[in-house]
């Protein structure tokens, strides 16, 4: 007697085929979600200023990208250098002027080269830096604050021209002018400097809408803000308080 054959059913195909779809999903959407927390951490946004500190042992070299002027102003200085450079990212590497973008392609390979920096950060920067011709590449060795100005000027800072006013509310001499030497060579219009009574916390206040030099001074600084309901003497106030001085990194 013939035995008859059974079709093999085609439930183990299906069920392979529906856990292969699940499992690719998955990744698409993990895929997706760290490209979004990319895009939103990167802070290079292809029209402002963006600043890069380049470190090789005991030399730093700075490098300033600006779109607006499409230029790359590099600044040479040494650890000790009082530069008081507004930093964006850091990136341990030597910097060739002629090997600009080579040299920040090659940091995508290396995650822990970078510092402040995302992987779009540095792509977006790698392409701006192609598209600038040598004519506007800039560089210069740090004497003084003249060469730091020179190098770091904001132009949209500049543009608004917003007069700020920093209270040193610390027992700290000195610390209020080197603030104001920060945001001098961010192209801030610093119009007074002066000490008061030692205060707990730091606040940036500020007269009228919220402005690009506001946004860009407390990327840096990191400090409580609070809107004026009238002018004072300055567009903006900053108060150091005693309880930031260990955040300033100058």
């Amino acid at each position: 007697m013939q035995r008859i054959r059974r079709k093999e059913p085609k439930n183990n195909l299906k069920l392979a085929t529906l856990f292969f779809a699940i499992f690719l999903f998955f990744i698409v959407i993990s895929v997706s979600f760290r490209f979004v927390v990319l895009v939103k951490n990167s802070s290079f946004d292809g029209k402002n200023i963006y600043n890069v500190e380049f470190v090789d042992g005991q030399k730093r070299v700075y490098a300033s990208f600006s779109p607006k002027e499409k230029s790359i102003s590099i600044l040479r200085a040494q650890e000790n250098d009082d530069v008081f450079a507004p930093v964006d990212g850091i990136i341990n590497s030597k910097l060739d002027s002629q090997k600009i973008t080579s040299t920040l392609v090659s940091q995508l390979i290396s995650p822990s080269s970078h510092k402040d920096m995302t992987v779009i950060d540095l792509v977006r920067i790698a392409l701006f830096s192609r598209s600038v011709p040598e004519t506007s590449v800039y560089e210069r060795s740090f004497v003084s604050q003249a060469e730091s100005k020179t190098t770091f000027r904001d132009p949209k800072i500049i543009e608004e021209a917003k007069s700020i006013e920093i209270i040193n509310s610390t027992e700290v001499a000195g610390l209020g002018n080197k603030l104001a030497n920060f945001i001098s060579n961010l192209g801030g219009n610093v119009i007074l400097v002066k000490s008061e009574d030692s205060k707990a916390s730091s606040q940036i206040m500020y007269y009228g809408e919220k402005s690009y030099t506001l946004e860009r001074l407390n990327k840096f600084l990191d400090f409580k803000t609070s809107k004026l309901l009238k002018r004072e003497v300055a567009d903006i106030i900053i108060i150091i308080g005693k309880e930031n001085i260990k955040g300033f990194q100058f």
